[in-house]
């Protein structure tokens, strides 16, 4: 943003985003930086809307609950956007830092903290 506004780019949008990548691919990284497991079973539209629906029951009936499974949240989950960041590669000659490593090197230090406790 302090880039765009030193060359004085007002009015356009851009995306700021190293790449596409779904929420599995994410959370699959993420558990093998982890040294997890990855989860073997695939939770259906159908699993997913059924828990939202008793989810919804349970904040009905206990006030202070907030339910994890929103319609936005099952829809997210299953859709897939795509998004193009030509644009402000482009504009700036910006490179984005690779999601993947710096997912790998969080988990790493979180592991090392994680280690001290």
């Amino acid at each position: 943003m302090f880039q765009l506004m030193q060359k004085e780019i007002f009015g356009q949008r851009f995306i700021v985003i190293e790449n596409n990548y779904s929420f599995k691919e994410i959370l699959d990284e993420l558990h093998t930086s982890l040294n997890k497991k990855t989860p073997s079973y695939k939770a259906s539209p159908l699993l997913v809307k059924t828990a939202q629906f008793f989810e919804n029951i349970y904040s009905i009936l206990n006030s202070k609950y907030e339910p994890i499974f929103t319609k936005a949240t099952v829809q997210g989950s299953f859709t897939q956007n795509y998004y193009d960041n030509t644009l402000i590669k482009q504009t700036l000659n910006y490179s984005f830092i690779p999601i993947k490593p710096y997912i790998h090197s969080v988990s790493q230090k979180f592991l090392n903290e994680v280690k001290k406790i």
